[in-house]
């Protein structure tokens, strides 16, 4: 919950954040997960926020 009102405190979209538990033994899952996450992180389109981010520290 903390890692959450850090990310919503300064600008990131929850959707853009993944977290997910995989085994070394799950090569076929592991791919999935990070196909299926591209997936939707692209049609989110670019995270212009993270320039305005890097500029202000």
């Amino acid at each position: 919950m903390v890692f959450r009102r850090l990310l919503e405190q300064v600008g990131i979209d929850m959707q853009r954040v993944h977290f997910a538990w995989v085994s070394a033994a799950e090569g076929q899952k592991w791919a999935d997960l990070i196909n299926d996450i591209s997936d939707k992180v692209q049609k989110l389109g670019p995270f212009k926020e993270f320039k305005e981010m890097v500029a202000a520290s």
